[in-house]
This record gives structure tokens, C-alpha cells and sequence, in this order.
């Protein structure tokens, strides 16, 4: 099959804008308690089964990316824009360990950002998602009184869910401290795998599922006024499966979500979006090849 990368908004500004209090979800997206959860994961018997299937298919891809990336990575950093020393902070998502990142990581450093990588107690990643948000924070505060300049963000899956958390209870730190960040496979507005699910359910405890209660359902979670933001998604995905389109603007990319986060197209608008430039489709697939 032919990868190829599609856009679900009308124009590239869409996609890699200022937030400008643009809402990317509510709160009312999130599951009520452990039970609802619980119920959604499951639509029918026959569904873990599938999705253990499928998980296993999405780990390979991402096993087989990651492996690729290591030993036979000849993605070119030529017409790609460079970060003139950018701190950027990446996390990641259940597996809370900097190896995961590592393939974005050292691609951003190759292209002259200052990287550095949000700090879990675990390798999993088992902390609730207002543990998760102090965490995120304490590292942009650290980043940004070391550096003097604003921080960009580039999370994946679950780590996504902790800067938008961070931006509903904090969003005057955000806006001072933040430059844009890029969201990587948001784990929200979708059909979660079960089987992903279950293992969400076994290591939580319980935190996340009191957020509507707290804030109610119509509470919205806007990006904050100046911080650029990108969406990047994966199209090919056994991990959370959700019409294209739930997010405008969004970047689809024909990978699995174990994948993203060394996928040459999600490297590649990583780097242009991060560096505030618009990139075409025709530009993204002639780099990539």
C-alpha cells in the first residue's frame, strides 16, 4: 500500500496555527467513571479477542519502525528547517520510557533543537493524568528559567492528555512558557482498543475518571492565545480507531500508533511545524521517499 498523508482541514493554516482559544475538546469527551469506561471498551463479546489481534499487529508495526529507524534510517535532514537551539520537550504515552522517544529525539537534536525528555517514577507509565501534568510542567518551568525561551512540547498518546489538562488548569503558564506543541495520537473522541483498555484500567487509579465531575461535561479545553499547536494522527491504526475528521486540522498518517513516533511523515512535519512553517503534501511525501 502506498502511504500517503491526508488533511482534513481546508487550508495548511489550520493545521499548524496559533491556538487563539481554539477548543479541542471537552470534557464531557472523556469517560464518566471506571464503569462507563468499562462498557465502551466493549461493544460486543467478540471485540477483545479482535483487538488483542490487533494490538499485537499495531506493536509490530511499531516494533518493526523502531528497529528500521535504528539500523536503516537514511532520512535526509537536507530542505528540512533547523531549530536554532529550540528547547523541546517530549514524553510519551503508557510505556513512560525515554527509549521510546529516543528516534524523535535524536532526529530533532540532528536538527539543532535543545531536547529534553519529561521524567516518569515508572517505566510505565502509571501516574494519574494530574500527576502527569505536574510533571510536565515542573520539566517546561526547569526548561524555561535554564534557557530563557519559550518550550516546545511534542507528545504522544497518553502524554497528549496531560498539555491539554495543562492547558484547562494552567493556562497562563502555558501561554508564557509555551511555544507550540505538537499533539501525537490523541487517545480521546475515539473507540479505545480494549484490550489497551483493560491495561489502562489495571495500572490506573482511578484519578482520571473524576475530571467530569470535577469540571462537568460542557467544560471545554482550549489551546491557550499565541501557542501554536499541531494534531498528527495515525490512519492505519489498531489502538484507537475514530472517523478522520474528529479533529479539524488534523495530519493523517498511514501508520499505527505504535509507529508515530518514528515515522519519516510524522518526523517530517514535526520539524516544520515546530519551526512554525507550512509544509504541502507534495513536500512531505518527496522528503520522506
Amino acid at each position: 500500500m502506498v502511504e500517503r498523508l491526508r488533511v482534513t482541514s481546508p487550508s495548511e493554516q489550520d493545521v499548524s496555527s496559533n491556538g487563539d482559544g481554539q477548543v479541542l475538546f471537552k470534557i464531557g469527551d472523556l469517560p464518566r467513571t471506571r464503569r462507563h469506561f468499562l462498557r465502551s471498551l466493549f461493544a460486543s463479546p467478540l471485540d477483545l479477542p479482535f483487538d488483542l489481534w490487533g494490538l499485537g499487529i499495531d506493536l509490530q508495526r511499531g516494533g518493526l519502525a523502531f528497529l528500521r529507524d535504528r539500523f536503516d534510517n537514511h532520512l535526509s535532514t537536507e530542505g528540512i528547517p533547523r531549530g536554532h537551539d529550540q528547547p523541546t520537550i517530549l514524553a510519551t504515552g503508557l510505556l513512560g520510557s525515554k527509549w521510546s522517544l529516543e528516534p524523535m529525539g535524536n532526529w530533532l537534536s540532528g536538527l539543532d533543537y535543545d531536547v529534553y525528555y519529561a521524567e516518569y517514577p515508572y517505566g510505565v507509565n502509571r501516574e494519574e493524568i494530574k500527576k502527569r501534568e505536574q510533571i510536565l510542567l515542573k520539566k517546561t518551568r526547569e526548561v524555561f528559567r535554564a534557557t530563557g525561551k519559550r518550550v516546545n512540547w511534542w507528545l504522544w498518546s497518553k502524554a497528549t492528555l496531560e498539555a491539554l489538562m495543562a492547558a484547562l488548569e494552567h493556562p497562563q503558564q502555558v501561554k508564557k512558557m509555551v511555544n507550540h506543541m505538537d499533539l501525537v495520537g490523541i487517545p480521546v473522541k475515539c473507540r479505545l482498543n480494549s484490550a489497551v483498555g483493560l491495561i489502562y484500567l489495571a495500572i490506573s487509579n482511578g484519578d482520571d475518571f473524576r475530571l467530569r465531575a470535577k469540571y462537568g461535561d460542557e467544560v471545554e479545553v482550549r489551546v491557550p492565545e499565541g501557542v501554536g499547536y499541531t494534531i498528527i494522527e495515525s490512519e492505519n491504526n489498531e489502538v484507537c480507531q475514530f472517523d478522520n475528521g474528529k479533529f479539524q486540522g488534523t495530519y493523517f498518517v498511514n501508520t499505527g500508533h505504535s509507529a508515530l513516533g518514528v515515522h519519516p511523515k510524522v518526523k517530517i512535519i514535526t520539524a516544520f511545524s515546530l519551526a512554525g512553517r507550512e509544509v504541502s503534501q507534495e513536500m512531505i511525501d518527496r522528503l520522506a521517499a
